[in-house]
């Protein structure tokens, strides 16, 4: 038993599915001189065997609160298959593993004057054994290991009508990679990452009817080394908040940041990693970090009486001196590696929203428009030509809820996407335009719930497809348990075919997906 004001709480959660997927997909890539083209058809069954423990410990006190998460997770998943790989018959394997742990610890200790010092902790460490059978046959073994930790305090105190707050604290991460191919002669050769980084937060804070300002700076100092170099490096990181309420129902908001990030062992390793059966990636033997500004402006305005409810934005990211990659296409394998040639790259969002409600059957209507434009350059050869994908999003939402045990959500969704050289006379694409609407309805009676959920999938482009699924489900709860169960893709459809656009390829697929599937799940606290 647990003192009164005490709560513990424990979970366990276990996972046993198994699904085929089928898919026949074309990919041209746009950053490969020549033939560019993979024809793959795959035939394949997924085993997933998962499971996730948590204790949950609080302790709360007039004086003090402290909080100990203890996770843990294991899993025995893998994969098997066939495909026709551009006309070639090849036997396909997976086998990914993953077990972790990790415990996350908070303290809040109350002082005098109402000022209260924070404390957190937090510590996890993670194994993943994968084993991979190529295109060509032969076998890839991968062993990752990564450690993690951070401690910080934090203190928050009032000068006037300004307050100011400190944080201070450390973090390690280490990471170590082991890797074994017909690249490597199947010997096992190994790559470790190391990142030790002491930082200091001050922050002041303002506020008065009005307007709210918050002002702070992030000073960092990094210890980073890789199996052959190691480098020492101080960074100051600022940050700003601006936020103006022009009258009782709107509000202007302005923000800054700018963060310089180390780029870990996965996106560096120069040892060959093949990422799936017939992709290829290679870094530099270099320590990298990538730095980045972002600006966000929005404008709120809500009356709560008349139930009417608007926001627009605007932000802006650009990232500096981001290291090229090379692409080339090889008896159908995909190989990219990091050249000595930088970039940046620049990512503008703009997104509108109106909402309305209604005091009738609690009527709620959403509209939200949004617009993301990604300019970057893309090696071609050995030529840096610039780009754009741009992506434009219409949503439409309603939720309602006419009875007391009975309520109802729908929505419809427009997503069109494009990829446009900057330049004259070089690669560029028709807009792909994608339909999707939902419709979920829920019962509720006593302590069940029933509810069904329709999705639909459409495009006026020939080559794909009208597809739609149905899920339903039943729960029932209590104080201490739940139990739920779901079935999925009742009444749906099993084909789904489709055309992408991504940074640096086309794709056309026709998946075969979503089979019907049953999950039970229960839930209950002690």
């Amino acid at each position: 038993m647990t003192p009164k004001k005490d709560n513990l709480r424990l979970q366990a959660t276990s996972l046993f599915n198994r699904s085929r997927y089928q898919q026949y997909a074309q990919t041209i890539y746009n950053n490969v001189v020549g033939d560019s083209m993979v024809v793959e058809e795959q035939r394949q069954r997924s085993y997933r065997r998962e499971y996730t423990a948590e204790m949950s410990y609080q302790i709360n006190r007039d004086k003090s609160f402290v909080e100990n998460t203890l996770k843990g997770f294991l899993d025995f998943n893998s994969g098997v298959g066939d495909a026709l790989f551009n006309g070639h018959q090849i036997r396909q394997f997976v086998q990914p593993r993953k077990m972790s742990v990790s415990n996350r610890t908070k303290a809040i200790i109350n002082i005098k004057d109402k000022n209260s010092i924070t404390l957190n902790g937090f510590l996890s460490y993670n194994y993943l054994p994968e084993e991979l059978l190529l295109v060509n046959g032969k076998t890839e073994k991968i062993y990752q290991k990564e450690l993690k930790g951070e401690v910080s305090a934090s203190f928050r105190h009032r000068v006037g009508h300004i307050y100011l707050s400190y944080l201070v604290g450390g973090k390690a991460l280490l990471q170590n990679l082991s890797v074994s191919n017909y690249l490597t002669a199947d010997s096992l050769r190994e790559d470790r990452y190391g990142c030790h980084n002491l930082f200091l937060s001050p922050q002041l804070s303002y506020k008065s009817k009005d307007c709210n300002l918050n002002v702070g700076l992030r000073i960092n100092e990094y210890y980073i080394s890789n199996s052959a170099i190691h480098q020492s490096k101080v960074t100051i990181e600022p940050n700003l908040h601006f936020g103006w309420e022009l009258n009782g129902r709107t509000e202007w908001t302005l923000g800054y940041g700018y963060h310089w990030i180390p780029v870990q062992l996965n996106s560096s390793t120069m040892l060959p990693v093949f990422s799936s059966y017939r992709t290829f990636f290679q870094g530099k033997n270099e320590l990298e970090a990538t730095r980045n500004h972002s600006i966000l402006s929005a404008l709120r305005y809500k009356d709560i009486v008349k139930g009417w409810f608007a926001n627009a934005s605007v932000s802006y990211l650009t990232v500096l001196d981001s290291r090229m990659l090379r692409g080339k296409l090889l008896d159908g394998v995909y190989y990219s590696s990091f050249t000595n040639l930088y970039t940046h790259s620049h990512l503008l969002r703009t997104s509108e929203e109106v909402t309305k409600s209604f005091d009738w059957a609690s009527l709620m209507l959403t509209l939200r428009l949004s617009q993301v434009w990604n300019y970057y350059s893309m090696l071609i050869g050995n030529t840096p030509k610039p780009f754009v994908t741009r992506n434009y999003t219409t949503y439409m939402g309603l939720s309602m809820r006419p009875l007391r045990w009975f309520s109802l959500e729908a929505s419809g969704n427009l997503l069109e996407s494009q990829f446009r050289s900057r330049e004259r006379n070089m690669l560029s694409s028709k807009p792909i335009r994608l339909f999707t609407e939902s419709l979920s309805l829920f019962f509720f009676l006593d302590k069940w719930q029933f509810s069904y959920m329709g999705e639909f999938y459409h495009n006026k482009d020939i080559a794909s497809s009208f597809t739609h699924f149905s899920n339903i489900s039943v729960s029932y709860q209590k104080k201490n348990y739940e139990f739920s169960l779901q079935l999925s893709n009742l009444f749906g459809m099993r084909e789904y075919r489709q055309r992408m656009i991504t940074t640096t390829s086309f794709a056309y697929t026709e998946t075969m997906l979503r089979p019907k599937e049953v999950l039970a799940k229960i839930i209950f606290s002690l």
